[in-house]
């Protein structure tokens, strides 16, 4: 969707519409007529004394545009330092498997570093790959390509440990030199794909916000979708007595979509508050708002 205008498609009095996107692994959304369009984060300008949500301004077309990095509004670490953990890790355990291997075939039969020997159900990369559940749909099946070449792995090392306690060196050895080859190579090139991945996340979207006076960019890490949903889904976030006090200027999200089909909660973000937490004037009143009862579910 990068570039694209959005065209309001609320039609249905029933019905309301909300540009969907992922920070970290949770789902937002802010509704349709709010949305000038979606592109990608452009070089960002740094603009000396904002706050640390402001990742800078960009560039587009003929405006100059701040950018509000939801992550940091919403108080999770920086994309760039998530993806680099990442990074880290999958390094880890990509040379991990490889001096695990490289061990094994050197003397089947001796027991390697603690940091190697590993059964499928301790393996580290799996507890880590269980433990990442990425939401993404691309990232997840990127994910699920290094399972199967592990387990297939872990076999191979079962089947060639079993060889040696029988006295067969040689054979566990062949074994093991075949799988370097085959289930090793497997899971290296899961490895490699799964780095593009993530290194081709290092870019944040942001969804351009309409403003009265001025735009204001949202840098998110994934634009999902237009989500139309009914407006009976629609609920008032909790706590809103909240509402009242010093810290309501902080509470972002003005209410919630609960759809029965689904697990998933969609948080819809209050457009007004992102702006003044950029420092910017009102957003502009949202065009396709004609029937009280319906934005007063929306705004919760």
């Amino acid at each position: 969707m990068p570039g694209d205008e959005v065209e309001s498609l609320e039609s249905d009095t029933n019905k309301r519409q909300f540009v969907t996107f992922r920070v970290q692994s949770k789902r937002y959304g802010v509704p349709i007529d709010s949305v000038v369009e979606m592109t990608q984060v452009q070089d960002a300008y740094p603009i000396s004394g904002a706050p640390e949500w402001i990742l800078g301004m960009m560039q587009l077309r003929d405006s100059v545009v701040p950018i509000l990095d939801l992550r940091l509004r919403l108080g999770f670490s920086r994309l760039k330092d998530e993806l680099d953990c990442l990074n880290r890790e999958l390094v880890t355990h990509r040379d991990e498997h490889v001096d695990w291997i490289d061990a094994l075939v050197h003397d089947p039969a001796a027991r390697a570093p603690s940091g190697y020997e590993k059964g499928l159900r301790v393996c580290g990369l799996r507890t880590w790959l269980d433990a990442l559940a990425p939401s993404e749909a691309a990232l997840a099946g990127a994910v699920n390509r290094l399972k199967g070449p592990d387990e297939r792995l872990h076999a191979v090392v079962d089947s060639s440990r079993e060889l040696a306690r029988r006295g067969d060196a040689a054979g566990a050895r062949r074994a093991l030199e075949r799988a370097q080859g085959f289930e090793l190579k497997d899971l290296l090139q899961g490895f490699e794909g799964l780095l593009r991945d993530v290194r081709a996340r290092e870019r944040q979207m942001v969804v351009i916000l309409s403003g009265a006076e001025e735009n204001l960019a949202l840098a998110v890490d994934h634009i999902d979708s237009v989500a139309s949903v009914d407006v009976d889904q629609i609920v008032p976030r909790p706590l809103h007595e909240l509402e009242i006090g010093e810290r309501s200027v902080d509470l972002l999200v003005s209410s919630v979509v609960r759809r029965h089909e689904q697990t998933e909660l969609i948080q819809i973000l209050d457009v007004e508050r992102l702006f003044r937490s950029a420092g910017m004037g009102s957003a502009e009143r949202i065009r396709g708002a004609t029937d009280p009862e319906a934005q007063a579910a929306v705004s919760g």
